[in-house]
């Protein structure tokens, strides 16, 4: 949604509420049920609005960004064997079965035990 959708909302929801205490404590009118129960529904839709504005606010940083500056590893380790999270053997990088691991289902290891204690077997085509 928009950014002013978010901020109307947030100023709907936060009349809403006030005007709710206003009626509930001034003019005494309303059984504490209908209070609690519109209480609860009115600090839900500001706590939506809030974070549908840090939401919004979190992809327009992202796009400006470029988008790739979230997945940065902070200590990069030698990939020497890939997987995929679909299948149950584990390759080297240059493995052809390994270049048709899809890149948002690929695992990798920095070593044979490493790929073995996640009860992946090695490739019969790329691993001796």
């Amino acid at each position: 949604m928009p950014r002013l959708t978010w901020v109307m909302m947030l100023i709907v929801f936060s009349v809403l509420s006030f005007n709710l205490q206003y009626i509930y404590i001034v003019l005494g009118r309303t059984s504490t049920l209908f209070f609690i129960s519109s209480a609860i529904v009115n600090l839900a839709g500001i706590v939506l609005s809030i974070a549908g504005l840090s939401i919004g606010s979190a992809k327009r940083a992202r796009k400006k960004d470029g988008g790739g500056g979230l997945l940065v590893e902070v200590h990069p380790k030698k990939k020497n064997y890939v997987a995929s999270l679909n299948a149950s053997t584990y390759h080297t990088p240059d493995c052809r079965l390994a270049k048709r691991i899809k890149n948002d289902s690929m695992v990798y290891f920095v070593s044979k035990g490493e790929a073995e204690g996640k009860k992946y077997i090695p490739c019969k085509l790329c691993i001796d």
